[in-house]
């Protein structure tokens, strides 16, 4: 390079940080740069691309950068584009730089992409060599969902001829063998169909994303026991320095300064404790250590009034901060006893090696099973992908051989799988690899990223610093400096011991460009507040937690009204200060539970233009389910509930009324279409509509049928204004999944009807399309992990009381480490020789993946945090619920509200209850400019009320009409549209519930209410149980679980048995007056059928006695509903 060219290459660099200069220019084989949010990654990234297009060091093509998603590769294209053009025109002599010329016409053909598609590049390339289908293609929804949706059906029936004719391979068709032994029919019963596949899927994904196959998961199943050694060997390392400095405490600072004379029983246990631990334990033998402490804290409790007691607990005073010796060792066992209890061997692993063993081996043949489909369909998931196109790059290096460096974006976000991939083209090729990523922005670890592989790959220039480069960028251009300020030392404090246990990097604070000409009046020009605390405290009235969740909301919502065309903020294109609008604000959530309160309060209630981005709940919404109904209508114009929920849709062209008069007059003698016969006869039309698109669905497709909806466009003028554009854009989604099921499964109507309908009634969870554009001045609404990569002048953190870790509902959970567990024994899991029934005390396995597990989650949600808080460029506000314990605010802990209101108390100095929220009894007068609108809406395109009655049912249950007196919209949901309730599911950690009431209604069926005979119907020796459980229903036995579940019902009839109610009934058995479980079937006015089963009753002098049992507990929530059941069986009687 010529000394003139190299001045003037360093001009085209000019204009950037000395950091960034140093990351551009790097000539080093590994070049790692951690880049801080806001640092100006991706510019440096293509300054560093077009670096070493202009300087000759490569050819355009000869640069493979990769990204992680198509938008971050098409903005990291375009970005190299504008660099490479402005740089052309600015060099002196351009017939030296045709390269560059070049570079800059053919950049669309440059190997710039997301990894993904860089590898299916590499699979079709290598089809005329592998063992690959040349038409292999990336496996669709609906194709998996099938899938997984008939392996769970097959499990269900038993259909083990299904799994002979699925598995070709003879090895694995010699391991089916696992699938018809108990121990798997046990595991089966245990977690169930749905749990057991989703397990499996998990379990794929997993493992597929670290490289390894069913293969492997099998033998992972053989060495559970070496599994265990190698993961308790780590716990011990990852706990011995806080219990050598117990010992320290202990043997070296408190024990020293006691003067045992004398004996007692305090002087005596800690003499005893002094000698046995006098000498400095070893990493192996601290877990026995702390048992022995707490057993010693244990055997002295009662001697707390002796004088060497207290002076043990004064010098325990000045060295920690606890009340007492007491609360010390309550502490210690309340964070260490079951721990140390596995470490130190006292617990039984024989039964959970061995149940592991089978739940492994067992996911392992219906993982080959899946496997094998994929192979047949020729399809691949994404893992596969990358995993086909590592195989192919390592027999035909040459395939790769053209890339002489290789960029890579958000690396702290890679996985095992990709990073081998990466290493196996820069050591086939030797080339250079420029990595940029930020431990801090690690956010991914549910897609399995692996935060490691930064870590060791920072390290790595450390050693090697020679051919390697760690450069750090931390000056800020987003947000401004007093902003910048507030964060660093929140998160300083946050993470003071280093980024998480395993990886103890120190927090890297950013700091900002003020010497840059423009910075003062980037800072001084904004008048918007920096950093702005909501805290909503005790209420006046105790009210549920959603129901403060909105009173929070509203309290944002006035914030914003304070906000929005009243304050100044920093335009960053302009680079100039302009008012603030809806579009600079943005809410950030932890989890799209928190969408509901902002629905309600900003979109409902006050009217605000906001739209909640990349919400799941797709197959929830109205248009969607509607969309449904008219496919499903098309597919079946007979079907009489399909054809009902059409009409009653805006795209049907009849109103509420009219849909009310059909259904009012309609001819119900038939058994089916009866609706299709009313419709032919009044609105032939229509029906023929109908008849042409079922000819156009089997021409066509589903897809051009529903395309039809979106034809006439004067259907959504019944919905209001600010719905239209969402409903418009998710049927548009729907045509998209039509299509796609037609692409991969083929034109069948009813097909695609069945497959979105099983989404809908299994509420899958999917994304809805965005409807706005970017410059759209409405509020923006999204989770953190999808605000990733984006910034907004406003950032309002909305929820910082989310706690993440919870228990998983699943009985069966996938384990990086254990490979596969489960939470309790089976039912009838044989230990020694014995039928043992399920506890409820935790694996041995499963406890250790639950401390694995949160410690990781408590880290990831600490840089989650952090990536929220630094989206902000102006203004940051956080939100959150106080949790109330007597009156007094206790943040849970380990939970963002926690960490700042900890920060703001022990940092700031301040007292945090300074900024609750001071008043809301006005919360009701609150008044937005746009309220109006929401007038105007109503409006609009609203309809009459139907005049003539309502419509009588055929057929009506007592919950049914319960529910329906309570609340019509949750009766419609339940019984029309056949969503379950959030009420209704059950919870883990619920005892009881509609199972133990099903129970209770069948021994109560059979009993004579005598205390007596209790015994008979509730033993519990064992032989007796098993017996008793024997005569139960099949579909009742799974759910009979624990000898304390017996021993809870005894209590409940015991204390039935014993009262005035008891003895009436006892009395009344023996006469033989009580008519039990009877069910009926009452038509009634010519037409509706009351219909159910009464769990009792009996007439005497006094009139007719009704039961309705109940086993839940009381909650007067639920009196009305039961109230109007006892209503509905009195009319029956």
């Amino acid at each position: 390079m010529r000394k003139t060219d190299h001045q003037e290459f360093m001009e085209l660099i000019a204009d950037s940080r000395p950091a960034q200069q140093e990351a551009i220019m790097a000539d080093e084989d590994l070049v790692v740069v951690s880049a801080g949010a806001g640092t100006g990654k991706t510019e440096t990234l293509a300054r560093r691309y077009a670096w070493l297009v202009t300087t000759g060091r490569a050819k355009f093509n000869q640069i493979l950068t990769l990204t992680f998603t198509e938008k971050a590769a098409l903005e990291m294209r375009e970005r190299i584009r504008i660099r490479l053009q402005d740089w052309y025109k600015r060099l002196s002599s351009r017939s030296r730089f045709q390269h560059l010329s070049e570079a800059i016409d053919n950049l669309d053909e440059a190997p710039i992409s997301t990894i993904h598609s860089f590898c299916m590049r590499i699979i079709q390339k290598a089809s005329l060599y592998f063992d690959i289908d040349p038409n292999i293609r990336v496996i669709s929804s609906p194709e998996e969902f099938g899938f997984w949706n008939n392996l769970q059906n097959i499990l269900r029936r038993n259909d083990w001829n299904w799994f002979d004719e699925n598995v070709s391979d003879p090895l694995w068709q010699s391991r089916l063998s696992i699938l018809n032994q108990e121990p798997f029919f046990l595991l089966l019963n245990h977690g169930g169909a749905d749990g057991l596949v989703q397990l499996v899927n998990s379990l794929s994904d997993l493992f597929g994303s670290r490289g390894e196959n069913p293969e492997w998961l099998w033998h992972k199943g053989e060495s559970v026991e070496r599994d265990w050694e190698e993961i308790i060997e780590s716990f011990i390392s990852w706990y011995a320095p806080e219990w050598d400095k117990e010992w320290s405490l202990w043997i070296e600072n408190i024990l020293p300064l006691m003067h045992f004379h004398g004996s007692s029983k305090v002087i005596d246990t800690f003499f005893d404790f002094n000698l046995r631990w006098h000498n400095r334990p070893g990493k192996r033998q601290l877990p026995y250590f702390m048992s022995d402490l707490i057993d010693s804290l244990t055997a002295i409790a009662k001697s707390s009034r002796s004088a060497v007691y207290l002076e043990i607990q004064d010098q325990l005073l000045l060295l920690r901060p606890f009340q007492s010796m007491i609360e010390y060792r309550n502490y210690l066992k309340e964070k260490y006893i079951r721990l140390i209890d596995i470490l130190c061997g006292n617990v039984e692993l024989s039964e959970d090696f061995r149940c592991r063993q089978f739940l492994i081996q067992s996911t392992a043949v219906l993982w080959h099973i899946w496997e094998e489909f994929k192979r047949k369909k020729g399809v691949l998931t994404f893992h596969d992908m990358i995993a086909y196109a590592g195989e192919v790059i390592k027999q035909y290096p040459d395939l790769t051989a053209q890339y002489s460096s290789i960029m890579v974006d958000e690396f702290q976000d890679t996985d095992l799988l990709q990073e081998s991939l990466i290493r196996t083209i820069v050591q086939n090729n030797h080339a250079s690899l420029f990595v940029v990523g930020d431990l801090k922005q690690s956010i991914y670890r549910f897609r399995h990223a692996d935060l490691s592989i930064f870590h060791s790959y920072i390290q790595e220039t450390q050693y090697n610093p020679e051919s390697r480069s760690h450069i750090v960028l931390n000056e800020s251009f987003r947000s401004r400096d007093v902003l910048v300020n507030e964060m660093n030392g929140l998160f300083r404090f946050i993470w003071k011991d280093g980024l998480s246990q395993k990886i103890p990097h120190e927090y890297e604070p950013l700091q900002v460009p003020n010497e840059l000409s423009w910075w003062d009046e980037r800072s001084t020009s904004v008048s918007a507040p920096h950093l702005r605390f909501l805290f909503l405290g005790d209420t006046d009235q105790p009210i549920k937690e959603s129901e403060r969740r909105c009173l929070l909301a509203r309290s944002l919502a006035d914030e914003v009204n304070q906000l929005v065309g009243k304050v100044m903020l920093w335009d960053k294109e302009e680079k100039k200060a302009r008012l603030c609008q809806y579009r600079d604000i943005v809410i950030l959530v932890p989890t799209r539970t928190f969408y509901r309160p902002l629905e309600q309060i900003f979109q409902d209630e006050l009217n605000i233009p906001v739209i909640f981005v990349t919400d799941v709940n797709y197959f929830s919404r109205g248009e969607t389910l509607d969309a449904v109904a008219f496919l499903r209508t098309v597919v079946d114009p007979k079907d009489d509930l399909a054809l009902a929920n059409y009409l009653s849709s805006p795209f049907s062209g009849f109103n509420l009324a009219e849909v009310h008069n059909i259904l009012f007059h309609a001819d119900k003698s038939l058994k089916n279409g009866w609706l299709w016969k009313t419709m032919e006869e009044k609105y032939p039309k229509f029906c023929q509509k109908l008849i042409n698109l079922n000819q156009q669905m089997k021409l066509a497709g589903p897809a051009s049928v529903l395309s039809e909806l979106l034809k006439d466009s004067s259907h959504l003028k019944v919905i209001p204004r600010s719905l239209r554009r969402r409903v418009a854009v998710n049927l548009r989604k729907a045509i998209d999944l039509a299509r796609e099921y037609e692409l991969s499964i083929g034109n069948s109507g009813l097909g695609c009807a069945r497959y979105l309908q099983d989404a809908i009634l299994k509420e899958v969870k999917s994304e809805e399309a965005n409807p706005v554009g970017e410059e759209e001045d409405v509020i923006r609404v999204m989770t953190i992990h999808s605000a990733k990569g984006l910034e907004f002048p406003i950032v309002a953190l909305f929820g910082l009381e989310y706690a993440s870790y919870r228990r998983p509902r699943n009985k069966f959970q996938s384990s990086r480490e254990l490979g596969a567990i489960t939470r309790y024994f089976p039912d009838y899991w044989e230990m020694n020789g014995q039928p043992l029934m399920e506890s409820d005390v935790d694996f041995p396995s499963y406890f250790i993946e639950q401390q694995l597990q949160e410690a990781e989650e408590i880290s990831e949600q600490q840089r989650l945090f952090y990536v929220a808080c630094t989206r902000a460029q102006d203004t940051l506000i956080l939100s959150g619920v106080c949790p109330m314990n007597k009156g007094e605010i206790v943040p849970k802990q380990k939970t963002w509200l926690s960490w700042v209101w900890d920060w703001i108390e022990k940092e700031r100095k301040e007292d945090p209850r300074q900024y609750l929220i001071k008043s809301l009894s006005d919360s009701q007068n609150y008044s937005f400019m746009t309220t109006s609108k929401a007038i105007e809406e109503s409006r609009d395109g609203g309809i009459s009320l139907p005049q003539q009655p309502l419509p009588h049912l055929q057929r009506l249950t007592a919950t049914a009409y319960a529910f329906y007196r309570f609340c019509p919209h949750a009766y419609r949901m339940r019984y029309r549209q056949g969503i379950a309730l959030p009420w209704e599911l059950p919870s883990d950690d619920e005892k009881g519930g509609a199972d133990l009431g099903n129970m209770v209604h069948w021994i109560l069926a059979k009993w004579n209410f005598n205390e007596q005979s209790l015994d008979f119907w509730l033993p519990l020796h064992q032989n007796r149980f098993l017996e008793i459980k024997s005569q139960l229903p099949i579909e009742l036995r799974p759910f009979w679980k624990t000898n304390q579940d017996w021993e809870k019902v005894k209590v409940w009839l015991t204390n039935l048995s014993q009262s005035n109610l008891g003895l009436s009934l006892r009395k009344n058995y023996s006469d033989q007056k009580l008519e039990r479980e009877m069910p009926f079937e009452i038509k009634i006015n010519g037409g509706l059928v009351l219909t159910g089963i009464r769990d009792l009753l009996w007439k005497d002098d006094q009139g007719i006695h009704i039961i309705d049992y109940k086993t839940s507990s009381p909650d007067e929530s639920v009196f009305p509903l039961y109230r109007e059941q006892m209503h509905f069986y009195g009319l029956v009687a």
